[in-house]
């Protein structure tokens, strides 16, 4: 079991994480398997929705995508602790950070 799921909404691949940890374990486990099914795609969301714990690992995959798709990619549904560490490591400046698919979708904006 994948622990993800990949779909496709407005030709954008929408990869949603169905576990709590995004991890060095859980990008082993995924790596190759989900390259193959979004590498070919123009843009990339990852919904982060339910991930309470992110590492560097998976930190560094996330980079790792967002090079191969020519930074057409983002990802949103991140929690506070989720969202604190893509802060600290200033993540948040290199990808874009959305508070829900849609938003990511057709470029809303995060601003109250």
């Amino acid at each position: 079991m994948n622990n993800y799921r990949i779909h496709e909404r407005h030709g954008i691949k929408v990869v949603t994480f169905e576990q709590g940890r995004f991890d060095a374990k859980f990008v082993n486990d995924i790596k190759e398997d989900m390259l193959v099914d979004i590498l070919s795609q123009d843009s990339v969301i990852f919904n982060l929705t339910k991930v309470n714990f992110i590492d560097s690992s998976a930190l560094g995959f996330m980079v790792s995508i967002f090079r191969h798709v020519d930074s057409r990619f983002s990802v949103c549904g991140c929690i506070p602790a989720v969202m604190a560490v893509l802060e600290l490591t200033r993540l948040v400046k290199i990808f874009p950070v959305y508070d829900s698919v849609e938003i990511a979708l057709f470029g809303g904006s995060n601003e109250e």
